[in-house]
């Protein structure tokens, strides 16, 4: 059903979004992990480019994992809880595209944080 209102479109996004964050326990790893990126990048002066970096890689990760578990959802809706190989393929293929962005973000993040946290022991 379509939404009514631009709010309600909101409303629902943000639902969507705390569901998520609620029931799955990968998405709250991803959450604080993002939280102490951030916090390092700060405190570590990354600049700019390299904040853009890593804020754009911790949008991927969280909007990839939005889409998995809405994968998931969707096939548990339809399997009701049976076993079926074509929807663990689908699951699994799911998670698999948050594994490669979540390896790109580790990747990014050690590009970016790494010369700088080891500047603050080679003075």
């Amino acid at each position: 059903m379509k939404n009514k209102s631009l709010v309600s479109s909101f409303r629902n996004a943000m639902l969507g979004f705390s569901t998520v964050f609620r029931e799955e326990r990968n998405m709250r790893v991803h959450a604080v992990t993002a939280a102490a990126v951030i916090v390092a990048g700060v405190l570590l002066k990354v600049d700019g480019p390299g904040f853009a970096l890593l804020i754009i890689s911790i949008v991927l990760v969280i909007s990839t994992e939005l889409i998995n578990s809405s994968i998931e959802y969707a096939i548990n809706m339809f399997t009701d809880g049976r076993q079926n190989p074509m929807a663990k393929k689908a699951k699994d293929a799911a998670a698999g595209a948050c594994f490669v962005c979540a390896l790109f973000s580790v990747i990014v993040g050690i590009a970016v944080l790494l010369p700088r946290i080891a500047g603050l022991f080679m003075k």
